[in-house]
């Protein structure tokens, strides 16, 4: 038995419920024309993380094993919106981290509707879970190795800056005005030599172009935007990190004590015996 289970177990049994019968108990509050309205959303949750960290590994394996966290629940999962682009590695020198944020809040924004849609059926989910979402988004836009770029480094920091400001304006527009609350984030992530030695095997034709510096700085600078994401006041947040040192199912487990954290927080008694 997974220690995840273990530790459920020891907390408050949980009883039956139909399911989208408690997606609605979330609220958010929206502001429109001055008027502060109180919204209805479900759980939103969103493994996010560096490449290399196994990140898509810990969302398939939480797609299989959560729903039997809370069977009353009714969850619904989203693929990696960003799957298709290349890596940010591969990426031509000569796009800035403006027009890298374009092509993928274009991917984005098709996800959103779909979330939306879901939010607004019949019967809204009660948990929702996807594979990279915002912070993705940012990653893929400042993604740089100054050796492998045009622009120089004060430049970037520079168009950094107004990729990340232009983000969370859309966030504002596209995610929140279209009634999504952003997602709880779960973070992968590992040390550099473990994201490394993961890009090499990944990427073999770079692998003898780059230096491991170069490999550092990329793995360093993908950090340093990730607290940027996180930063106080961007309303953005992180419930918790996986360390990718661990096992896959030691991730998945930790994963799955904090979703079921927020579920018993938010449902309260509904969820208790």
């Amino acid at each position: 038995m997974p220690v995840i289970h273990r530790k459920i177990l020891d907390l408050p049994t949980r009883t039956a419920y139909h399911a989208g019968s408690l997606g609605n108990r979330f609220t958010i509050n929206q502001t429109w024309g001055g008027e502060k309205v109180e919204e209805e959303f479900p759980l939103f949750f969103c493994v996010t993380g560096l490449r290399g960290t196994r990140r898509t590994s810990v969302f398939n394996e939480l797609k299989s094993q959560l729903p039997g966290l809370y069977p009353g629940l009714k969850y619904a999962f989203f693929e990696d919106p960003f799957e298709k682009l290349v890596h940010p590695l591969l990426w031509q020198r000569d796009k800035d981290p403006v027009s890298r944020l374009f092509s993928a809040w274009a991917l984005m924004n098709e996800r959103t509707c779909e979330i939306t849609r879901a939010i607004n059926a019949a019967t809204p989910p009660d948990v929702i879970v996807i594979d990279g979402f915002g912070a993705n988004a940012v990653l893929y836009a400042t993604a740089r190795v100054p050796s492998r770029c045009k622009f120089k480094d004060a430049e970037l920091d520079r168009l950094d800056d107004q990729a990340l400001t232009m983000h969370h304006s859309i966030v504002e527009a596209r995610v929140r005005g279209q009634g999504v609350k952003p997602p709880e984030y779960i973070i992968t992530c590992a040390d550099e030599p473990v994201v490394t030695a993961y890009l090499k095997e990944t990427l073999p034709d770079l692998a003898s172009q780059l230096s491991d510096p170069e490999w550092n700085a990329f793995i360093q600078h993908e950090k340093h935007m990730l607290d940027r994401y996180f930063a106080p006041g961007s309303g953005q947040t992180c419930i918790g990190k996986l360390d990718a040192a661990m096992s896959l199912q030691a991730m998945v487990d930790e994963a799955m004590l904090l979703i079921h954290t927020r579920i018993a927080v938010t449902f309260g008694e509904e969820i208790a015996a």
